[in-house]
């Protein structure tokens, strides 16, 4: 008899700082109706700056050389202060750099909170990009495995909106072609 493979899209191994907090039941089910402020965030994030900030301006294309240089140098501040807010939101928040296995609808990593199957978790995420892009997602605990340090858990993730989505699958997706980059640069050495 065939199994039926659960999992959606792409997985990744990756190491990023995140934080993950149990919540009650009633917590669970009031956050699910509300987007939270950090997604909101990063949706005007990504409205604003059209997606993932590059360092390449285009600016000297539609504006004169001078205007373009300038606005160019001006972007590129904004962004190195935009990138170190969301850096020191993450020292506040105390996130800690740890291995996970993300796909576009979950995640497997170690916590050190106890969890019961089908317990509600908030998520706290920085995304590496630029600027990193601090995420907080509901999800709830699938499977549960005992570690040494802890329990070594899977989540589904709870999106509250397209932006939460995006943003996971765009990271998701980006880490995919980087890897299949690099095993295919390693094949042809």
């Amino acid at each position: 008899m065939a199994t039926k493979n659960k999992r959606r899209g792409y997985r990744v191994n990756d190491v990023m700082p995140m934080l993950d907090t149990p919540l009650s039941t009633e917590e669970f089910h009031e956050k699910k109706t509300q987007i939270g402020t950090r997604a909101r965030q990063s949706g005007m994030m990504g409205n604003m700056t059209g997606g993932e900030l590059s360092l390449g301006g285009g600016f000297e294309d539609h504006l004169g050389n001078d205007i373009g240089k300038a606005l160019q140098m001006i972007d590129q501040k904004l962004n190195y202060l935009i990138s170190t807010q969301m850096l020191n939101d993450a020292n506040r928040l105390h996130l800690q750099e740890q291995s996970v296995n993300l796909s576009i609808t979950g995640m497997s990593f170690l916590s050190e909170n106890h969890y019961r199957e089908g317990d509600g978790v908030e998520i706290t995420l920085m995304l590496p990009s630029f600027p990193p892009l601090l995420m907080e997602l509901l999800a709830e605990v699938k499977r549960i495995k005992p570690g040494k340090k802890g329990q070594h858990i899977g989540v589904d993730f709870v999106f509250r909106s397209e932006d939460e989505e995006r943003n996971i699958s765009h990271h998701v997706l980006k880490r995919q072609r980087e890897m299949i980059r690099l095993a295919a640069q390693k094949s042809e050495s």
